[in-house]
């Protein structure tokens, strides 16, 4: 017979190895600010590594678009208009 979740996770209590009912004073309230700086301390420090460059293809549009300044409304406007009148992209 397969063992269940209970059995394999020490931390699933079964139904079975409860023996008494939970008491309200038995409840210890933990608010998340108190863990934070517990939290924070048992996280590993991660540094930006200058070694590595990223290069998924989102990071590279995103920065080969950041390269070039941005149309005004006049700008794009003037564009569309050349566009549909000539058909030409490149214009």
């Amino acid at each position: 017979m397969p063992k269940k979740k209970a059995d394999q996770n020490p931390q699933i209590i079964s139904e079975k190895k409860v023996t008494k009912p939970v008491k309200r004073s038995d409840i210890i309230e933990v608010h998340s600010d108190d863990l934070i700086p517990q939290i924070m301390q048992s996280l590993p420090v991660v540094r930006k590594s200058t070694d590595l460059k990223v290069q998924d293809p989102l990071t590279l549009y995103l920065k080969e678009i950041s390269r070039h300044k941005l149309l005004t409304i006049e700008e794009e406007k003037e564009l569309t208009l050349q566009l549909l009148e000539t058909g030409d992209i490149d214009t």
